[in-house]
């Protein structure tokens, strides 16, 4: 029996003396074979995604540089229309209207200082959309009497307001007037030309150049007595800022 024992222990360690040698290496090598392959396998999975992901950058990249290039394309046709109507008299003028400077509003032909000032508060309420907003403006006079600048009592359109809008929408536009051929209600419509400077310009005739108005002569007061006064030159004969801002308006053809 003792013999029989002492066998079989030699048989049990010969046995893992031969899967030590033969058997365990195998199996590691299998295991090891398995890992790489898992690796192998990984690393082309991951290649994938990668190329993926880099296919769905670039589709998004396109994506997005259309939509840049869409919004350009958008943006630039709203501000095109949005300078060509920028671009009328009516609405160069409406833009200062609506500004709420009075200094520069009373700068518009046929607006005072008063009214300049009752725009403003009109437009702190309500912006003007065209000039026919100027008939909701109201003014209040010495009296403290509230009232619409250019409607009748009636509540109709005035024919101030009519000859207003013309010189604005003369004085925001390309038009220039001849001052050989030009009518003394046309040349009133150039901000800064009354009526007696006008009548003088018609009487000047002819002129060969611009400067001509320079020596322009029309009738003035001064301590109570008339005397003859240039519009347009200062007292060493050189041009004034009637004279700088008119001949913006003016030209000889």
């Amino acid at each position: 029996m003792k013999r029989n024992l002492m066998f079989s222990i030699a048989i049990l360690v010969l046995m893992v003396f031969i899967f030590s040698v033969s058997v365990a290496p195998a199996m590691a090598a299998d295991a090891k074979t398995k890992t790489v392959k898992e690796v192998k396998k990984d690393a082309k999975a991951a290649k994938k995604e990668a190329k993926k992901a880099k296919k769905e950058a670039k589709k998004t990249e396109k994506k997005a540089k259309k939509e840049v290039k869409k919004d350009a394309k958008i943006e630039k046709k709203e501000t095109k229309k949005v300078e060509k109507a920028a671009g009328t008299p009516a609405q160069k003028a409406l833009a200062i209207l609506n500004s709420g400077d009075v200094k520069q509003i009373k700068e518009i032909n046929g607006i005072s200082k008063s009214l300049a000032e009752a725009i403003v508060e009109h437009t702190k309420k309500k912006k003007l959309t065209s000039l026919q907003g100027l008939l909701d403006v109201e003014v209040t006079n010495k009296k403290g009497e509230t009232k619409f600048k250019f409607k009748t009592k009636k509540g109709a359109e005035s024919k101030t307001f009519g000859t207003t809008r013309e010189k604005i929408l003369f004085q925001f536009s390309d038009k220039k007037l001849d001052i050989n051929k030009a009518t003394v209600e046309e040349l009133v419509f150039v901000n800064g030309i009354s009526k007696g400077i006008a009548e003088g310009i018609v009487a000047g005739r002819p002129y060969k150049k611009i400067e001509d108005l320079l020596k322009i002569q029309i009738d003035g007061k001064s301590k109570g007595k008339v005397v003859k006064k240039t519009p347009f030159a200062n007292k060493k004969g050189e041009g004034n800022k009637k004279y700088t801002d008119s001949i913006m308006k003016l030209e000889v053809k």
